[in-house]
């Protein structure tokens, strides 16, 4: 799994990233787009690294796949999707590649990368921290892993007595 999220990281770039969820007819006529946010989509060409909030919401599991999944077990609302790249990215129009990704707590599997967080740096100095909570994925900048290390120090640490292990993986374009 690692190697082809390489091949696919590699050759590519971040073209958007998608939610998924539900539209939802307000009684006032206005539809209202309901997040999925245990589900982000990162695009990369033809094909999306799905990231699933998992465990409890307390870590990632990171996928290659062809098209999203649509979990919908509300009647009478319909599958929808988003693009939030125009949102997360600093410069939309830029291009978008990835430098690196760290991974804490990385553990592979056959089809999937499984990690608590993951810090994705891009070609143009953006950083973009993903962090599963019991509310969702977020996704921020570099505040958001700062965030993230204060929550783990003050509530974690004492648990685990160690900070996660880092696998970081560099991509050349």
């Amino acid at each position: 799994m690692l190697e082809k999220m390489k091949e696919l990281i590699g050759c590519n770039s971040i073209d958007d990233i998608h939610l998924t969820g539900v539209v939802h007819m307000e009684e006032d006529g206005v539809s209202e787009f309901v997040a999925n946010t245990n589900f982000v989509y990162f695009e990369f060409g033809d094909q999306f690294i799905e990231l699933e909030a998992i465990d409890g919401y307390g870590r990632l599991r990171i996928t290659i796949v062809d098209s999203f999944k649509h979990e919908n077990d509300i009647e009478d609302m319909t599958p929808s999707k988003a693009k939030i790249g125009d949102f997360i990215f600093t410069n939309p129009l830029a291009t978008n590649e990835v430098s690196s990704m760290i991974f804490f707590n990385l553990e592979m599997e056959y089809d999937a990368l499984i990690c608590d967080v993951l810090h994705i740096k891009l070609i143009n100095g953006q950083d973009l921290f993903i962090d599963p909570s019991f509310l969702g994925i977020n996704i921020g900048g570099i505040e958001q892993k700062h965030f993230w290390e204060e929550n783990f120090v003050e509530r974690v640490l004492p648990r685990v007595g160690a900070y996660p292990k880092e696998t970081c993986i560099e991509f050349n374009h």
